[in-house]
C-alpha cells in the first residue's frame, strides 16, 4: 500500500518520548519523499492488519485507491548551469527541494530542456523556476514539462510592472526535522544595500511548519542540537559558506534568523560593526533587537535631500529614555508615502 502525505510524518523515538531528526534514522532523505509504501506480511486468509489500517487512514482523510504498481530504478539527471549563475542555481534548488514527486521525473529529456532554457539569455530563468516550484507544490502528481510549458507562457504573457522593483528576491531556508525547503522573502535596506545574494534567512519549523514545540523540553534535544549546530557553524549553498548575522526578539520567537555569506574581508562580526554604532548596548537584547532593525522587510518608498532630516533630542528624565526608537514624519513628506502606498494597492 502506497501512502501519499500532505506532510512529512515526525519521527519519535524512545516509544515516543522524543523527537529524532532524519539523519538518525539511517535514511537522510526521508524528508523528501511524498509517498510512503507500507508492506504486509499476511497470508491470503490473515488481512485483519490491514482491514484496521484502511479505514484508520480513510478518516484521517486520505483517499484509497487499488492500483498494480510499477517499481523503477531511481535515476537522477544532474543539470549543468552557466558560470556564475548563483541566482538561477538557487531557484533550480527550490524547484528540488519539493523532493523525489520533482526529482524523479527529471529525465534526459527535461534535462536537456532545462539547461537549454538556461542559456537564453533574454528569459527570467530564475523567476520562471520560482514560479514552477510555487505551482507544483500545490500538486501530488503532474507532468514536469507541461507545469514548465504553463509557466513558460505565462511568462511570455506577463508584462513588467513597476511593483517588483520595491522587492527583492532574497533566498529562505524552511528548516524541519528531516528536510530543507528554498523559498524567497521580502527585501529590506540591508538587502538593496549590499545585494540579496549574500543574505539567506533561516526559518526553523516542524514537518507541518507549525513551530516546534514538546511538553518535555529534553525530547527535542537531537533537533536543538541540530539547530546549534547550523547556527555555530553555519551552512553552504551551491559552495558558498553562510553564517549566523542576527535575528529580532519578535523573529527569534518565529525561530526565524539571518545569515551572511562572508566575502572580500567582510565577515559577519566586520558587517554588524559597520550597520550602525551600538556601542553603547550593553544588554544582549537590547543590541539584537537594534541590530536587526536594518534587516526589518521594509518598502522603498520616495527619496528625499539631507537638508531635509532634523535631528531632535530625545525626552528622558534621569532614568528612562521615552521615545526611544521613535520618529516623526512632516505632512508634506506622510502624502507622498501615502500616495506610493497607495499605488501598490
Amino acid at each position: 500500500m502506497n501512502a501519499y502525505l500532505k506532510s512529512n510524518p515526525k519521527i519519535y523515538e524512545n516509544a515516543g518520548n522524543s523527537r529524532v531528526i532524519a539523519e538518525h534514522t539511517g535514511c537522510g532523505d526521508m524528508g523528501y519523499l511524498n509517498t510512503y509504501r507500507l508492506e504486509f506480511y499476511t497470508t491470503c486468509h490473515q488481512y485483519s492488519e490491514i482491514d484496521n489500517v484502511l479505514p484508520r487512514f480513510m478518516c484521517i482523510g486520505f483517499h484509497v485507491a487499488h492500483a498494480e504498481l510499477r517499481l523503477l530504478t531511481p535515476h537522477f539527471e544532474r543539470i549543468v548551469f552557466p558560470q556564475n549563475s548563483f541566482e538561477v542555481e538557487y531557484a533550480w534548488i527550490c524547484v528540488q527541494s519539493l523532493g523525489y514527486k520533482v526529482i524523479d521525473l527529471i529525465r534526459v529529456g527535461e534535462k536537456e530542456h532545462v539547461e537549454q532554457l538556461c542559456c537564453q539569455e533574454e528569459v527570467p530563468v530564475s523567476q520562471i523556476f520560482y514560479d514552477l516550484a510555487v505551482q507544483m507544490n500545490k500538486k501530488t502528481f503532474f507532468s514536469f514539462t507541461e507545469e514548465l510549458d504553463i509557466i513558460l507562457n505565462r511568462s511570455k504573457m506577463t508584462e513588467s510592472d513597476e511593483e517588483v522593483s520595491s522587492f527583492s528576491i532574497v533566498p529562505r531556508i524552511v528548516i524541519t526535522p528531516t528536510k530543507l525547503l528554498y523559498e524567497l522573502v521580502f527585501q529590506n535596506r540591508i538587502l538593496r544595500r549590499y545585494g540579496e545574494e549574500i543574505f539567506i534567512k533561516v526559518v526553523i519549523r516542524d514537518e507541518d511548519f507549525g513551530k516546534i514545540s514538546m511538553v518535555q523540553s529534553s525530547a527535542l534535544d537531537s533537533i536543538l542540537e541540530r539547530i546549534k549546530t547550523i547556527c555555530n557553524g553555519g551552512f553552504k549553498v551551491n559552495g558558498r559558506q553562510f553564517d549566523f548575522l542576527g535575528c529580532s526578539n519578535s523573529q527569534q520567537r518565529e525561530h526565524s534568523f539571518w545569515f551572511f555569506h562572508p566575502h572580500d574581508g567582510i565577515t559577519s562580526e566586520s558587517f554588524r560593526k559597520s550597520s550602525g554604532d551600538l556601542s553603547s548596548e550593553k544588554c544582549d537584547a537590547s543590541y539584537v533587537s537594534r541590530f536587526v532593525l536594518c534587516l526589518s522587510s521594509t518598502q522603498e518608498t520616495t527619496d528625499i535631500d539631507s537638508s531635509c532630516v532634523v535631528y531632535m533630542e530625545d525626552v528622558r528624565n534621569e532614568n528612562y529614555c521615552f521615545t526611544d526608537g521613535i520618529g516623526c514624519i512632516s505632512p508634506h513628506l506622510a502624502k507622498m508615502v501615502f500616495f506610493v502606498f497607495s499605488t501598490f494597492t
